[in-house]
């Protein structure tokens, strides 16, 4: 276990690290964190939980632990593992991770000015580094990981227009516990399909299927401009349609279709072109203008 242990003093000096008024933190607190590392300084954040004790917090040390220990297979440039868990005055509160300079995805994808290229460019990058994920289950040691907590806000773009997936303390590892996850734990249609999403302890047990199930769902919400994931299923599948008429691919639409069908989801990122000359009237407000006429 890798644990850097700080005075109190010091941690009173810490700067906060601003947050637009968007992004909500839940759980913890964010600082700047310069780390040295022989005779380098790096600069890092250190996440501080508000809860630092019991089984949840027990649960997120087991996890960021085990994302340290397997760092080496895990590293693929996209993925921002932990570094080291932090003590205060030898008390464990939180851990360090690589600091990520850039903005976050979610509101990006919600600036008007962003060109429909760009948030392609940015979805295509996420489905390939689910991609990179799989193989990672497929040919190392590692058989149980997956992103678990996949939305938006959990994804920082550079200045080089990469993205960066952050807050894997909520990831699947190891035969860790599940943790919530946006697009899954309000979802009121996944009873349908219960056998496809299990549950343990009323949330899902993140899989290949939960992470492409919230895959989906961002690229259908760029679509829509809106919230398709809290669509009732007859209203899900007459969206379908409705982009069907619009002529949206239909690969991407088998796609969509199978989240809530008793078949494996896919990973449609290399279909995420077809979207350059997407309709205007593919919004999800358009679409409901429409069902009242």
């Amino acid at each position: 276990m890798k644990v850097v242990n700080i005075s109190k003093k010091r941690f009173n000096n810490l700067p906060k690290l601003a947050l637009s008024k968007e992004i909500i933190s839940t759980e913890a607190t964010l600082y700047h964190f310069d780390h040295k590392n022989s005779w380098h300084k790096e600069q890092k954040l250190l996440k501080k939980f508000y809860v630092d004790e019991g089984e949840i917090f027990a649960n997120k040390l087991e996890t960021v632990n085990n994302l340290i220990f397997y760092r080496g297979l895990l590293d693929n440039g996209q993925l921002v593992i932990p570094d080291y868990l932090v003590s205060i005055g030898q008390e464990l509160v939180g851990f360090t991770m690589p600091y990520i300079e850039g903005e976050n995805l979610s509101i990006i994808m919600n600036r008007r000015e962003t060109s429909i290229e760009d948030k392609i460019n940015y979805l295509k990058q996420i489905g390939e580094c689910l991609e990179k994920i799989s193989l990672i289950r497929k040919y190392s040691t590692i058989k149980d990981f997956y992103i678990g907590d996949l939305h938006e806000q959990n994804i920082v773009v550079d200045k080089e227009n990469n993205i960066h997936i952050i807050d894997l303390d909520s990831c699947s590892i190891a035969q860790n516990k599940p943790f919530p996850s946006r697009y899954l734990v309000s979802n009121k249609n996944l009873h349908i399909v219960a056998n496809k999403y299990p549950k343990e302890e009323d949330l899902c047990i993140p899989s290949e299927e939960t992470d492409l199930f919230a895959y989906n769902m961002m690229i259908l919400n760029t679509i829509s401009n809106g919230q398709t994931n809290k669509l009732n299923l007859e209203e899900y599948y007459e969206y379908l349609n409705y982009l069907d008429y619009l002529k949206v691919n239909p690969t991407l639409l088998d796609s969509f279709s199978k989240v809530y069908c008793y078949c494996p989801n896919v990973n449609p990122y290399e279909s995420l072109d077809s979207l350059q000359n997407l309709d205007p009237r593919a919004c999800l407000d358009v679409f409901k203008m429409c069902k009242r006429k």
